[in-house]
């Protein structure tokens, strides 16, 4: 460390991207987690199409939320349908 950094002069810098780092890992693990439905929705009931469509919809939530103050909640519509999908077809 120099000697002429303070810890208080980059605090407001570090807590942005501690912010910004968080809300990057709610995004993809919400993402990813609907990615795993959409995978089952594909590989074990056998309807590719629906999973084309859910991962379209997943990955537009994810930059929509990574860009916005959405956060998570971008990706939640594609993750409840692809859940309910891979549950009821």
């Amino acid at each position: 460390m120099s000697d002429e950094a303070t810890a208080d002069g980059d605090l407001a810098a570090h807590v942005s991207t501690y912010a910004s780092f968080l809300k990057l890992a709610e995004v993809l693990s919400v993402g990813v987690a609907a990615i795993l439905f959409i995978l089952g929705v594909w590989g074990i009931k056998g309807h590719g199409g629906w999973a084309l469509l859910m991962l379209i919809l997943d990955v537009a939530g994810m930059a929509a939320g990574a860009m916005s103050s959405m956060g998570w909640r971008a990706v939640a519509p594609a993750f409840v349908l692809s859940f309910l999908l891979f549950v009821f077809l």
